[in-house]
């Protein structure tokens, strides 16, 4: 019997619909129904306790310590990303033309294409209060008098140190969707308001701004959901420290799994992770919607 084409179909994806579910959704299920348990030492077993995991750990000061670090991380990440991935789109977009322009691009382009873990390893030398260059650059030009501990002290240069290396690591990115924005706006709007005496200020306001509204409400709102998981340059650079500093939500989730071995507060975090991402995912279907 011949089935149906749509059955057909089905059967096609059938194999990547296991897999997905096996590597991700079982693992996401199983994880959050943890979170509503209570491990018992004495008898190496798990006791149903409801939300009161949740209870005790939302009102602890490490969770709000955490959750204050990653809203700090998640504002002045996207701002700065924004604001960088903008100015180096409209560059290049100025720059289309010009001898060079693949060089220019590759150049930008360079800091998302590595790896997370070569970043990180490589801001490690340069942070360096030793023999990095940066305080060596800015010894010798007089700027410091004297070595500047990036990731240890004051602590909250650490969380700033933190950061600015994972803008310059996603900034690219958003760049690249800016760019593919700023391209597809049709020429003679500028041409336009450029006879009817619109100056560079005005036309970026009321031409640039809102031709590219679809791509900047899409790069902040992927932008977000990696800052929220943002793990790898953290690990590599400071450990959480110094003391929680840059301990973000995804960093106190591994710490109280794999370091304290706390599976049931570990999950809390990680529902609540997931939950923040689910937020980002239904505004981001929402735009699609409203377009």
């Amino acid at each position: 019997m011949i089935l149906k084409e749509k059955y057909q179909a089905f059967l096609f994806v059938l194999p990547v619909i296991v897999l997905i579910s096996s590597l991700f959704f079982f693992p996401l299920i199983n994880t959050i129904a943890l979170s509503f348990f209570k491990y018992l030492p004495s008898s190496q077993s798990y006791s149903f306790i409801g939300l009161e995991n949740y209870l005790t750990l939302l009102f602890s000061q490490k969770f709000l310590f955490s959750l204050g670090v990653s809203i700090y991380f998640l504002i002045i990440g996207l701002i700065f990303s924004f604001l960088i991935g903008l100015g180096m789109a409209l560059l290049l977009n100025e720059l289309s033309n010009k001898k060079f322009i693949i060089i220019i691009r590759g150049a930008l382009i360079f800091p998302w294409v590595i790896a997370p873990l070569v970043a990180g390893l490589m801001f490690l030398l340069i942070f360096n209060p030793s023999f990095g260059i940066l305080n060596t650059s800015l010894l010798k030009i007089g700027l410091i008098s004297s070595n500047i501990y990036w990731l240890t002290f004051p602590p909250f240069l650490a969380l700033n140190s933190v950061i600015f290396v994972d803008v310059w690591k996603n900034a690219p990115w958003i760049m690249i969707l800016l760019l593919a924005g700023l391209q597809s706006i049709p020429e003679y709007l500028y041409d336009a308001a450029k006879v009817d005496g619109a100056n560079a200020i005005q036309r970026f306001i009321y031409i640039t701004l809102p031709g590219l509204k679809p791509m900047i409400i899409v790069a902040l709102l992927f932008r977000g959901i990696w800052v929220l998981r943002t793990f790898d340059i953290i690990y590599i650079l400071t450990r959480g420290g110094p003391g929680e500093y840059t301990k973000t939500l995804t960093y106190l989730a591994y710490e109280e799994v794999f370091q304290y071995f706390k599976l049931t507060e570990g999950s809390v975090i990680i529902t609540i992770i997931v939950l923040l991402t689910l937020l980002f995912a239904l505004l981001y279907l929402k735009f699609l919607g409203r377009r």
